[in-house]
């Protein structure tokens, strides 16, 4: 589909699918509404290199040639039960301000389900705000199954660093810490830390941590067979590890002060499902608290997605 017009409450708008053609129209809505300054390189990197043989699931309403709301999702295939599971994660859904409470994101998200279902996506899931979580759950009936849960841990780092992170040198100091990193510490995309018991984690797929590199997202090998994904944001955000025991997560959270006192970052989070294994673990460690709700869309009548723990490190906290 490239194009269609379609009514929705009484006024006409183009329909429009999300290509490497509409991406400068996505970012210009985009940055008007989250009030950001998003390059469209960066959308082009997200959208065009999805895990799996599909462009991304984007749907974008056109007003006057202005593109007004969008709603999308990444595919992301995995492996169950020896057999593949096609996930979609929603995200970047936008309307703009003066075409609010006229039903768009609604109209885009119903198209987006209707899509899914022809492309054999098990589920969809998303992590809304808590404000927006209730119009998802009692609207348009997602299922709510936990929650992101935050432990901030305070870290120390070397003067010169908090200097330059004050006068805004954010890139600089980015680029400083992503050498230190492969200095050190070794990336990898390890098999062995994938399984977890009968259950399947994401982001725990190969092509899916490669794909998430686009935002400073890596998955490290910290000492034996103890792996954490991470991104950089301002600080370090810990979104998954494979720790089982007290004394391995003891020796991850000793890692990480080392990492960021001589790489220079000042703030570090964990960010974990509460239904995550990790997060009993991680709790004690710093302040916790609870984060955006996980909401899931069942696609096929028979989904998986109650075997399936939802993580997600690109929440941008700080």
């Amino acid at each position: 589909m490239k194009s269609k017009f379609v009514i929705i409450n009484g006024e006409e708008y183009c329909l429009k699918q999300m290509t490497t053609e509409t991406i400068n129209d996505f970012t210009i809505l985009f940055n008007a509404t989250k009030k950001q300054k998003v390059s469209p390189e960066y959308f082009l990197r997200k959208f065009s290199n999805c895990p799996s043989a599909e462009f991304y699931f984007g749907f974008l309403l056109y007003k006057e040639k202005m593109a007004v709301a969008h709603c999308g999702a990444i595919p992301i295939v995995s492996v169950m039960n020896g057999e593949n599971i096609i996930i979609g994660h929603v995200g970047d859904t936008v309307t703009h301000a003066n075409f609010q409470n006229k039903s768009l994101n609604k109209f885009l998200t119903n198209h987006l389900i209707e899509f899914c279902s022809q492309k054999n996506i098990d589920f969809l899931f998303r992590f809304p705000n808590k404000v927006n979580s209730a119009i998802v759950k009692d609207k348009y009936n997602w299922i709510q199954c936990g929650n992101l849960v935050t432990i901030s841990v305070k870290m120390q780092s070397l003067l010169l660093f908090k200097i330059l992170t004050k006068l805004k040198f954010i890139d600089f100091y980015e680029t400083l810490f992503k050498v230190f990193l492969r200095t050190f510490y070794k990336e990898t995309f390890n098999p062995d830390y994938i399984e977890y018991k009968d259950k399947l984690i994401i982001p725990r797929n190969i092509n899916y941590l490669k794909y998430k590199k686009y935002n400073n997202s890596y998955c490290l090998e910290f000492t034996n067979k103890l792996y954490i994904w991470v991104k950089i944001d301002d600080g370090l955000v810990i979104g998954d590890t494979n720790a089982k025991n007290d004394d391995e997560a003891s020796l991850i959270v000793n890692k990480i002060k080392t990492l960021c006192f001589w790489g220079g970052l000042h703030k570090c989070k964990f960010v974990f499902s509460s239904e995550h294994p990790a997060y009993k673990l991680f709790k004690g460690f710093g302040v916790v608290e609870t984060g955006n709700p996980i909401m899931v869309k069942p696609i096929k009548e028979k989904s998986l997605y109650e075997h399936v723990i939802l993580n997600g490190s690109d929440q941008n906290t700080f």
